[in-house]
């Protein structure tokens, strides 16, 4: 392989060896589903990383953006295996918290300095 190939393609090895071992397993438990989900978001970007550097079939746009594609994926895919490794209920109220842990104290200063 030129260069610096084969990082990549270690990376996809590894990747689908945990995948692969894993689906072998019984799947009850959310967390393993949740790992699993997050395996092959990895797998689609090494994946399409190392096809865009062989110049796969077919083109490297196209391997660009299912790469770009499981770039964006990783940070909701930990996301959701971190909450169902550490069994947090997800709720409507819950998830707003996370995504707004800051909503409660703007809201405080502005009631703070309205004028009223």
């Amino acid at each position: 392989m030129i260069g610096y190939s084969w990082v990549p393609i270690t990376a996809l090895f590894c990747y689908l060896f945990l995948f692969l071992t894993f689906l072998a397993s019984k799947k009850k438990e959310k967390v393993i589903r949740s790992f699993m989900g997050l395996m092959l978001i990895m797998v689609l970007w090494v994946g399409g990383s190392f096809a865009m550097r062989m110049q796969l079939w077919p083109s490297v746009n196209f391997w660009h953006h299912v790469s770009v594609l499981g770039m964006i994926l990783v940070p909701p895919g930990y996301y959701m295996f971190v909450m169902d490794f550490l069994a947090f209920q997800f709720t409507i109220s819950s998830v707003c918290n996370e995504i707004f842990p800051f909503r409660y104290s703007f809201s405080l200063h502005s009631a703070i300095f309205a004028k009223q």
